[in-house]
């Protein structure tokens, strides 16, 4: 449902936060802004309730400049609450054909509001709330028509934009999409269990009578997600040679500490950071980042947001029911998903094509583990430009990436 990153991104903010002084995103980001030409856009609290209460909502385009003569797509990134501070090179080659506008969702570090009760409040979060921040942006900036590009949550937000204002949309393009509808939700299941079953035949005897076991299959959705199969067995050949070694037994921070160095010296890695993209300025309470996951985000569609206090255990949000005209393309990694989870999804969109991809996670265009990944890198931003483009993609640029249309 979200990349390793993001997991970690929740452990390490709900660690610290509450020894934190609360920072305004505008305090925060006032140098940044100005390294990045970036700005604020003022949106409602509550799109649904009073529009008199409102809050800053940072945006910025990818090298700082707007240029008119440039289509204008607009990066959704996932979490939820991720940011537009921890972006992947491939959208500095898209930033040739494109004006990318990349935005942080509401409450998180430069979208922080000017309160932290603001901050903390669940009906400040929604998909909506943040479909229509979109919204204000593309007004504040008075361009006609924009391109979604929307990544894991991301591409929930996207959608749902579209929904709202088709009129405003050439196009949409998910990769990733975490739609958890109750069906898709039985599909990861079986998914995560097969892949444990698969991760097991390549763990030691002595590894299955440990409590090393329970770790590499807590972990193994991640780093297969992320690096494949071949990282996944990287996990169990450092564990295995740890107990040899008579370390003590591996935590899970530990252990995505290592998936991080993995990632080093590989052109598919996540890279980019500034300085204002902390694990404290992310999201400021463990409140708001359960609220995020279990509440206001995956589940309200119907049901704006949940109460304080509620577990947010019913799935509200249901792309069955969305009414998206214009065109979709979907991109799903093998390590990410099913052929089965991908093609009922295709089935609720009116136009656009679903693509799977071999070999790929989460990022599926951003993630690579192999000699390759230069290569897979350049082939991948000609395949995203033309689905952002609403161009078809040649059956020989498919087959260079191992992708399988549906």
């Amino acid at each position: 449902m979200y990349s390793f990153l993001s997991f970690l991104l929740f452990v390490f903010s709900t660690q610290n936060v509450k020894a934190q002084k609360y920072i305004s995103g505008k305090k925060l980001c006032q140098g940044v802004a100005v390294k990045q030409n970036g700005a604020w856009v003022t949106v409602p609290n509550n799109y649904k309730k009073s529009k008199l209460e409102t809050s800053p909502l940072y945006y910025r385009f990818l090298g700082g400049k707007y240029d008119v003569t440039k289509p204008t797509v607009v990066y959704v990134d996932g979490g939820p609450g991720a940011t537009s501070h921890n972006y992947h090179k491939l959208y500095d080659d898209l930033a040739k054909e494109f004006n990318i506008l990349f935005f942080d969702q509401r409450g998180f570090v430069c979208s922080r509001p000017d309160s932290k009760a603001i901050q903390d409040d669940p009906n400040f979060y929604s998909v909506e709330n943040s479909a229509r921040d979109i919204e204000e942006i593309r007004k504040e900036l008075g361009i006609e028509r924009i391109i979604i590009l929307g990544h894991s949550f991301g591409a929930t937000i996207g959608l749902k934009y579209a929904e709202l204002f088709p009129e405003k949309v050439k196009k949409v393009t998910l990769i990733g999409p975490a739609f958890i509808t109750p069906e898709n939700q039985k599909e990861k299941d079986e998914f995560i269990k097969n892949l444990r079953v698969k991760t097991d035949s390549f763990i030691t005897h002595e590894l299955h009578t440990c409590d090393s076991l329970k770790l590499v299959h807590d972990l193994s959705y991640d780093f297969a997600n992320s690096l494949g199969i071949e990282g996944l067995e990287k996990l169990v050949e450092k564990v295995q040679s740890d107990l040899l070694k008579d370390k003590s037994l591996m935590e899970v921070k530990e252990g995505y500490e290592f998936l991080s160095s993995l990632f080093e010296g590989n052109l598919g890695k996540f890279a980019l950071r500034d300085e204002t993209y902390t694990w404290e300025t992310q999201g400021d309470t463990e409140f708001v980042m359960q609220n995020d996951f279990k509440c206001s985000f995956l589940f309200d569609q119907h049901k704006e947001y949940c109460k304080v206090g509620e577990v947010g255990d019913q799935n509200t949000f249901d792309i069955k029911k969305m009414k998206v005209s214009v065109p979709v393309d979907i991109f799903l990694g093998e390590f990410d998903g099913t052929e089965k989870e991908l093609k009922r999804i295709d089935s609720y969109i009116k136009s656009g094509n679903t693509y799977y991809l071999k070999e790929r996670g989460h990022g599926a265009f951003t993630e690579f583990y192999d000699n390759n990944s230069f290569e897979k890198a350049k082939l991948s931003s000609e395949v995203l430009t033309r689905s952002l483009l609403n161009k078809r993609i040649p059956v020989n640029l498919r087959e260079k990436l191992w992708i399988k249309k549906l």
